[in-house]
């Protein structure tokens, strides 16, 4: 379905998108962003990144390893950027890495449902990373026609506290 999207469309919904994100209360309450970093089929993630690490807010990415092990690293550019793990941008070194502490995290996925469950690409690095980090609020960005009405939700899942799609916000959370 996103491969599908006329490419004007899916730009302008990504604007939409980071407008709302970037004006939201999680953004603005936390100067930690933990982000995945864009494919063409995702939502974008370059701006929000780029707004964050403008504003000085400490901003990290993942890096996968064998094993569906993901850890997240510090960037200060995207030029600490390099193609990694299944040829996705992360961080081309072991910088400093994510401690732990209070943050916003953007979770991928292709598809949420609006309770916050989500259908990701099958390997487990999120659900993984997730569980280990309860404390991050978690922001999960997608088109609005990639909301389903209801998706299997296994016990190992970890649903988002808040979805953000071009055309509403869902708090998962109620």
């Amino acid at each position: 379905m996103r491969q599908l999207m006329d490419r004007h469309e899916r730009k302008e919904c990504d604007r939409l998108i980071t407008e709302s994100f970037l004006t939201s209360n999680a953004y603005a309450e936390n100067g930690v962003l933990l982000s995945y970093v864009s494919t063409d089929i995702e939502v974008d993630t370059y701006s929000i990144i780029d707004k964050a690490l403008n504003d000085g807010k400490c901003v990290y990415v993942p890096k996968c390893y064998e094993g569906s092990i993901m850890r997240f690293f510090r960037i200060f550019s995207f030029s600490d950027l390099a193609k990694g793990y299944f040829e996705i941008s992360e961080p081309s070194g072991e910088t400093e890495e994510y401690d732990g502490e209070s943050a916003v995290c953007i979770v991928p996925a292709l598809s949420y449902d609006p309770y916050g469950g989500r259908l990701g690409y099958g390997m487990g690095f999120y659900d993984r990373f997730l569980s280990a980090n309860r404390q991050l609020y978690t922001v999960g960005l997608c088109y609005e026609s990639n909301i389903m009405p209801r998706l299997p939700v296994e016990e190992y899942d970890i649903s988002v506290k808040k979805i953000i799609t071009e055309v509403r916000t869902i708090d998962t959370e109620v």
